[in-house]
């Protein structure tokens, strides 16, 4: 009697947190496949259109190895998709495109962005502004409840970027205008 209470106390001392098992949790299972910093540069410039290996290195000048090794995650994870070129005279090599699992990452990329423009917001304003292409009004990443289920992440215009509804403009900083 005295041992089932003295559980009794230690389960009520517990946060409510630490009744669950976490090994399943939605946040850890998604940084299992996105939760590293190239990782997320190369969703990135995905989303921004690049698709060939030398432009991804181009673009953020990260060793190869740990390039091709993101490349590869992303592709067996379903984020992107390979799909095989070649230019006239040289071998076949591949581009890299955005799966609707992929695309299904923008919120979250854009999420992820908006918050380091408030908090950490650069000299030159932001990098990159994504926009309603008709109106040109700010796309932004709220929280909003979704017919009974609760509250979940949205964007005004999800996984419409590939549809020509919202477009991404990179303004001149000001020490370049």
């Amino acid at each position: 009697m005295a041992e089932r209470k003295s559980r009794a106390r230690k389960a009520a001392a517990l946060h409510p947190r630490f009744l669950y098992d976490l090994r399943h949790c939605g946040i850890r299972r998604a940084l299992d496949v996105v939760g590293e910093k190239w990782t997320l540069l190369v969703i990135r410039e995905a989303v921004y259109g690049v698709r060939r290996f030398d432009d991804f290195a181009r673009a953020l000048n990260c060793g190869r190895g740990i390039l091709s090794a993101r490349l590869r995650t992303l592709t067996e994870q379903g984020v992107l998709e390979a799909r095989e070129y070649a230019e006239p005279g040289h071998r076949t090599r591949n581009e890299y495109h955005l799966t609707e699992k992929g695309r299904d990452l923008f919120t979250a990329v854009l999420a992820l962005s908006q918050w380091s423009d408030r908090w950490m917001p650069p000299p030159d304003g932001p990098v990159a502004k994504v926009t309603v292409r008709r109106t040109g009004m700010p796309v932004v990443a709220v929280m909003t409840a979704a017919r009974g289920v609760g509250a979940t992440a949205t964007c005004r215009t999800p996984r419409r970027v590939r549809s020509g509804s919202a477009e991404t403009r990179f303004p001149l900083p000001a020490s370049r205008r």
